[in-house]
């Protein structure tokens, strides 16, 4: 089984995580891999996208993105006043899954706590844009694997353009 390149991910090992969901979601689904890596992109980017306007994502069976009041007392003197952080709580389902299911290891809480450390907030960072930024380029590149040449700038805008053009349907 081939998988896609995921770019960003510093070795191989670690993407064969999401390479394989993807495989499975795209083998369901009936879609290639390229097509469903391209799909997760713009899932994730929109998602982003709505919790940063301060709307609460319920995926059901899979958990909530909302965003959280951080009212810790040691960051409301160093940032000025209250800010809200992205906040991920999982479904009840999935976290006995999860209790169930996965092997003792403190593998994946040496790894968040990494993650966390090298993705603070910083003061007069402009976030909302990396994160689109960044799956543009992870489309770009899953584009040049395959030798295709995608434009992924804005699909809404695209969306609107063709359905002015398209006559509708009576």
């Amino acid at each position: 089984m081939s998988y896609i390149r995921v770019p960003f991910l510093a070795k191989a090992e670690q993407s064969l995580p999401l390479q394989r969901a993807l495989d499975f979601a795209a083998t369901r689904v009936g879609l290639s891999q390229y097509s469903m890596a391209l799909a997760m992109t713009f899932l994730f980017e929109q998602i982003a996208d709505e919790v940063s306007r301060g709307e609460i994502v319920r995926i059901p069976g899979f958990g909530i993105f909302a965003p959280s009041l951080d009212e810790r007392p040691q960051y409301l003197a160093r940032r000025g006043g209250r800010r809200c952080i992205p906040r991920f709580s999982p479904s009840k389902g999935w976290q006995h899954e999860v209790m169930l299911r996965a092997p003792p290891s403190r593998a994946g809480k040496a790894a968040l706590r990494v993650h966390r450390s090298n993705h603070r907030v910083t003061e007069g960072r402009a976030g909302r844009e990396r994160v689109f930024t960044a799956m543009h380029a992870i489309r770009d590149q899953i584009s040049a694997q395959l030798g295709r040449c995608l434009d992924t700038s804005d699909p809404e805008a695209k969306r609107s353009s063709m359905r002015a053009g398209r006559p509708r349907a009576q």
